[in-house]
Protein backbone atom coordinates (compact mmCIF):
# COMPACT_ATOMS: atom_id res chain seq x y z
CA UNK A 1 0.00 0.00 0.00
CA UNK A 2 1.50 3.37 -1.01
CA UNK A 3 1.94 6.14 1.56
CA UNK A 4 -1.01 8.51 2.02
CA UNK A 5 0.78 11.55 3.42
CA UNK A 6 4.04 13.43 3.01
CA UNK A 7 5.48 16.63 4.45
CA UNK A 8 8.22 19.02 3.37
CA UNK A 9 10.11 21.78 5.12
CA UNK A 10 12.62 24.25 3.72
CA UNK A 11 16.06 23.80 5.24
CA UNK A 12 17.93 26.33 3.12
CA UNK A 13 16.20 28.65 0.72
CA UNK A 14 16.17 32.05 -0.87
CA UNK A 15 16.96 35.02 1.35
CA UNK A 16 13.44 36.41 0.99
CA UNK A 17 11.87 33.39 2.74
CA UNK A 18 12.12 32.89 6.48
CA UNK A 19 10.24 29.58 6.33
CA UNK A 20 8.45 27.33 3.89
CA UNK A 21 6.63 24.06 4.59
CA UNK A 22 3.92 21.93 3.10
CA UNK A 23 1.93 18.74 3.36
CA UNK A 24 0.51 16.38 0.76
CA UNK A 25 -2.39 14.00 1.35
CA UNK A 26 -3.62 11.39 -1.13
CA UNK A 27 -7.09 9.99 -0.45
CA UNK A 28 -8.73 7.20 -2.46
CA UNK A 29 -12.08 8.41 -3.78
CA UNK A 30 -12.98 5.18 -5.55
CA UNK A 31 -11.18 2.40 -7.41
CA UNK A 32 -10.18 4.72 -10.26
CA UNK A 33 -9.43 8.08 -8.69
CA UNK A 34 -7.46 9.72 -5.92
CA UNK A 35 -8.01 13.12 -4.34
CA UNK A 36 -4.76 14.98 -3.79
CA UNK A 37 -4.56 17.83 -1.27
CA UNK A 38 -1.54 20.11 -1.25
CA UNK A 39 -1.13 22.67 1.53
CA UNK A 40 1.76 25.08 1.78
CA UNK A 41 2.81 27.75 4.23
CA UNK A 42 5.43 30.39 3.65
CA UNK A 43 6.70 33.31 5.66
CA UNK A 44 8.80 36.13 4.29
CA UNK A 45 11.80 37.54 6.14
CA UNK A 46 11.16 40.94 7.78
CA UNK A 47 12.86 42.81 4.93
CA UNK A 48 10.52 41.16 2.41
CA UNK A 49 7.34 41.10 4.54
CA UNK A 50 5.77 43.86 2.44
CA UNK A 51 5.80 41.49 -0.56
CA UNK A 52 4.58 38.37 1.26
CA UNK A 53 1.06 38.71 -0.20
CA UNK A 54 2.56 38.70 -3.71
CA UNK A 55 4.76 35.69 -2.91
CA UNK A 56 1.71 33.78 -1.66
CA UNK A 57 -0.32 34.74 -4.71
CA UNK A 58 2.46 33.77 -7.14
CA UNK A 59 3.18 30.47 -5.41
CA UNK A 60 -0.53 29.59 -5.41
CA UNK A 61 -0.89 30.52 -9.10
CA UNK A 62 2.23 28.61 -10.14
CA UNK A 63 1.26 25.51 -8.13
CA UNK A 64 -2.22 25.45 -9.67
CA UNK A 65 -0.75 25.88 -13.16
CA UNK A 66 1.61 22.94 -12.67
CA UNK A 67 -1.08 20.72 -11.16
CA UNK A 68 -3.46 21.44 -14.07
CA UNK A 69 -0.67 20.56 -16.51
CA UNK A 70 0.03 17.32 -14.63
CA UNK A 71 -3.69 16.46 -14.61
CA UNK A 72 -3.96 17.08 -18.38
CA UNK A 73 -0.90 14.90 -19.00
CA UNK A 74 -2.12 12.05 -16.82
CA UNK A 75 -5.60 12.11 -18.33
CA UNK A 76 -4.23 12.22 -21.88
CA UNK A 77 -1.99 9.22 -21.27
CA UNK A 78 -4.42 7.25 -19.08
CA UNK A 79 -5.21 4.80 -21.90
CA UNK A 80 -1.49 4.05 -22.26
CA UNK A 81 -1.30 2.93 -18.62
CA UNK A 82 -4.28 0.56 -18.65
CA UNK A 83 -3.28 -3.10 -18.75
Amino acid sequence: MPPERAAIRMVVGPRMLQSFAGSWAFLDKDTESVEARFRYQLKATPAWMWLEWLMRWYFSWETRRRLHALKRYLESTADDHVN
